[in-house]
């Protein structure tokens, strides 16, 4: 994580997709199946400034966006050696695209239409690993 960041225990989402019915899907879904808060953005360009200013604990993105894709905003945080674990949204899955998001550390892959339990699953299982890497991080100090 950089330094300047301050770690967030919050458990704090960002969702990214450009169809705003999605990010109205993602966040209900979210906000009533666990405890954690949400941030949602239709608009990818606004991504970097965003994660400029805030840490987050997960970051789900569609893959297929304009101006900057899925695949950008993970290699973004795999570049920047961040903490937030990633999980990829598609319609349009391919076993190239698979291989490349997990190349650059996404922690799980979701196939539109997105499944309630799944996706609350996936989140889970995403937090999980967030949290181990902050402990891990905790120990080594």
């Amino acid at each position: 994580m950089a330094n300047n960041m301050k770690i967030d225990m919050k458990r704090k989402i960002l969702a990214i997709d450009s169809e705003v019915h999605m990010l109205r899907l993602l966040e209900q879904v979210i906000e009533e199946g666990s405890s954690y808060r949400i941030k949602t953005t239709h608009n990818a360009l606004e991504v970097p400034e965003i994660l400029s200013r805030e840490a987050f604990s997960i970051i789900i993105t569609e893959i297929e966006m304009p101006g900057f894709s899925g695949m950008d905003i993970l290699k973004k945080i795999y570049d920047e050696q961040r903490e937030e674990e990633v999980i990829i949204l598609t319609a349009f899955a391919s076993l190239e695209y698979t291989l490349e998001a997990f190349k650059y550390g996404a922690c799980d892959f979701i196939s539109k239409p997105v499944e309630k339990e799944r996706l609350l699953s996936a989140v889970k299982r995403a937090m999980k690993r967030y949290e181990d890497k902050l402990l891990a991080q905790f120990i080594d100090n």
